[in-house]
């Protein structure tokens, strides 16, 4: 019988190395799975959580306590009254639990933890963003800003459809919210939404073949420009006017005017640029009060949010760890906003309405014009190294030989 060779003595058994790993890895498989699964929980629970205190708060809390334009308090609020938009907050809070258990189910099988995920990180831009949403700075442009404080180094490519499908139930919560608090003309509300969705449905098909380079440019140019209309139309500079007395709806051409500017609006936002900004530009300008302005702006871009999604998930044009710890932080911080800002602060403070949405306005003018300087320095930046191929990476270039 022959002598092993001292090499083969001590080399390693490959098969007992091999299982060894696996073991490993299985364990930790094991680890994360349970994660995972908590993740999931929490998302589905956040999702009804939210909802039904939101909802309370808002009917029996936030509205009675509201001063009308008379100055005198709202009192109970009745259904009656509201038919249009009472509907449109039922629909939205039910939207909110169903799109919730689709993202559910859809990432239960590609979600993937690993040593690498940002939880806390990732959870807490979704939680800022929806929370400064709610106050109409918006959630897309702030996460911009995150992105690059929080060094996530989220793909540029995938932000489109992280943002659209993270923050689509914190988006409907918002307008669920401003539907029950504030008075806007129904006839005007689902004209603009059915724009803004058809908008959106363009730009989810659109935004899959747009260069990080290009869409960085783009957002830049265009957040500089709507922040300097917003501030030449804020009602403390008032250097351009608006077409008409402040109104809930619009008529005629100027109904019609909205309609071309929403569908624009729902293209920019499916893109990754958002509509706030601009939402509070455009539609001042138009003529609408600045309540019947938050919601338009945020139940046209909740209406839009689900049908681009579901074309950003049937691409796979998205990261499924990133889209649950978007929605679950994005749920929580749209509430917290609600009971910390408007009830707490607004409500509780005894503050005026007209001074703090004008303290609300700037807020938002601030943010756009730090998220618009950003993005263009991060344009020259990548431009001086990598020209208009976002890191000079092979997938990157062979995208935009497309």
């Amino acid at each position: 019988m022959k002598k092993k060779s001292n090499q083969q003595i001590h080399q390693p058994d490959e098969f007992a190395k091999s299982n060894l790993i696996s073991n490993h890895e299985g364990y930790e498989s094991l680890k994360f799975k349970k994660l995972k699964a908590i993740l999931l929980i929490a998302a589905l629970l956040s999702s009804l959580a939210t909802v039904l205190i939101g909802l309370l708060v808002a009917y029996l809390v936030y509205y009675p306590k509201r001063k009308n334009e008379a100055g005198v308090l709202n009192g109970a609020y009745l259904v009656s009254d509201h038919i249009g938009l009472f509907v449109v907050a039922m629909v939205f809070s039910a939207t909110i639990v169903a799109f919730t258990i689709l993202i559910v189910l859809t990432s239960k099988k590609q979600l993937i933890i690993d040593d690498t995920t940002n939880l806390a990180k990732l959870t807490s831009i979704g939680f800022i963003a929806s929370f400064t949403d709610a106050i109409f700075v918006g959630s897309y442009v702030t996460t911009m800003g995150l992105n690059k404080a929080f060094k996530t180094k989220m793909v540029p490519s995938k932000m489109p459809g992280n943002m659209t499908i993270g923050y689509a139930p914190a988006q409907i919560l918002e307008s669920t919210i401003f539907s029950v608090v504030f008075d806007v003309d129904i006839v005007t509300l689902v004209v603009m939404m059915v724009a803004c969705i058809i908008g959106g449905l363009v730009g989810s098909w659109v935004s899959k073949y747009v260069n990080n380079q290009i869409f960085r440019l783009f957002s830049g140019i265009s957040l500089f420009i709507f922040g300097i209309i917003m501030i030449l139309v804020h009602p403390n500079i008032a250097v351009i006017a608006q077409v008409a007395y402040p109104t809930v709806k619009l008529v005629g051409w100027r109904l019609a005017i909205g309609i071309i500017a929403y569908f624009i609006l729902g293209i920019f936002s499916a893109l990754g640029l958002g509509i706030f900004a601009p939402s509070l530009a455009i539609l001042a300008l138009l003529g609408l009060e600045f309540d019947a302005i938050a919601v338009i702006m945020s139940v046209g871009a909740a209406a839009m949010m689900p049908p681009a999604a579901i074309k950003f998930i049937k691409d796979k044009n998205y990261d499924p760890k990133t889209v649950i710890l978007f929605l679950t932080g994005g749920l929580w911080g749209c509430l917290i906003c609600f009971l910390v800002i408007y009830l707490g602060i607004q409500i509780g403070a005894g503050i005026d309405w007209d001074t703090f949405k004008d303290v609300l306005k700037w807020i938002a003018i601030v943010v756009t014009f730090y998220c618009s300087l950003m993005m263009l320095f991060d344009f020259v930046k990548i431009y001086g190294h990598h020209g208009w191929n976002e890191e000079g990476s092979p997938k990157s270039e062979q995208r935009n030989q497309k």
